[in-house]
């Protein structure tokens, strides 16, 4: 980055790119994208030496998107310790850009190195003891001195999820997209034939933007968007744009059938408050209009359950309000 750059454009700069950065990595799709955006906005933090708080606040992040991966061995371990060693600052400073969190990040990290490295071992213990001490002094301060009582980075309960599945090397994947659920307590989820397992609550926004990424990142997939809690709903397959979906219980009954493909007629009739011959007769004009929109794609198995299942010939993504998925009566 040019060195000519006004201060005032360079953290107009870094806010864009930190707001981006703090959207994307709660999305489980593209992993390998928000690494490099926590890789520019820490690299552009560092371009002017007045920005030591977003330098700080970079680091953090960083360290965030490196502790996700599986199988971290020493050198990696290394590697993701020294930005939060970054972002924790001026040990003597009472509270710091980032506050406590980051100290607790670089305990797991120490921790982890601690188990790999029996002859550094009681060395990363001694720095935990200090961090330890740290961490205590400046949650204290926060919570003390401070009018908001601690810095809001992310909730401290799934900042403790975090801190446990990095201390005990956990599978990261189980808590991607769980702390994207709306403050206002709505509850959307992603559903797909694509390996997803269960469904993560999520915001609508985040759903939308998950649903978004995996069809960007899967080609030729079918995707479907419910838009508005009045029953208006879109399609798209492939890089086509957004069309309107005419039949919004057509695509609850698709959104039941990713949900569990083993889900029965009767079952369908309940949740869209139908008799059973109504859902059969709607599941099966499902199928015939599904079967003409992708007759592009070539499928020799268009049939519901086939559609359904995981790994099915066409990818399917479909982002839905979770109560749609509820029994009506």
């Amino acid at each position: 980055m040019s060195s000519n750059i006004s201060r005032a454009d360079l953290n107009s700069r870094l806010k864009d790119l930190e707001k981006q950065l703090s959207n994307e990595k709660l999305l489980v799709a593209d992993p390998d994208a928000v690494l490099q955006k926590a890789e520019e906005l820490y690299s552009m933090s560092g371009s002017h030496e007045t920005f030591k708080n977003w330098r700080q606040i970079a680091a953090y992040r960083l360290g965030h998107i490196l502790f996700r991966e599986s199988d971290l061995g020493s050198e990696a371990l290394e590697r993701i310790a020294d930005p939060f060693q970054e972002a924790i600052g001026d040990a003597r400073d009472p509270t710091g850009a980032t506050g406590f969190m980051p100290i607790l990040y670089k305990i797991a990290a120490n921790f982890r190195l601690s188990c790999l490295d029996d002859e550094r071992s009681s060395e990363f213990q001694g720095q935990n003891r200090q961090l330890f001490e740290q961490a205590i002094n400046r949650w204290t301060h926060w919570k003390q001195k401070t009018p908001h009582g601690e810095p809001v980075l992310q909730s401290n309960g799934f900042n403790c999820l975090e801190i446990i599945a990095y201390f005990t090397s956990q599978d990261y994947s189980r808590l991607s997209g769980r702390e994207a659920t709306s403050s206002r307590g709505e509850s959307w989820c992603l559903l797909s034939n694509r390996g997803h397992g269960e469904a993560v609550l999520l915001s609508k926004t985040f759903a939308h933007a998950e649903l978004e990424t995996n069809l960007r990142l899967t080609k030729s997939a079918f995707g479907l968007r419910q838009v508005d809690r009045q029953g208006n709903w879109q399609w798209r397959f492939g890089d086509e744009d957004w069309q309107t979906w005419e039949a919004a219980e057509r695509a609850n009954i698709l959104a039941l059938g990713l949900s569990n493909p083993e889900t029965s007629n009767p079952e369908i009739a309940r949740v869209i408050g139908n008799t059973t011959e109504a859902a059969k007769q709607a599941k099966s004009r499902l199928v015939k209009q599904l079967k003409k929109l992708l007759s592009k794609a070539g499928s020799q198995s268009m049939e519901f359950r086939n559609l359904c299942e995981q790994d099915a010939e066409i990818p399917v993504f479909l982002a839905i309000e979770a109560r749609l998925l509820k029994a009506s009566r």
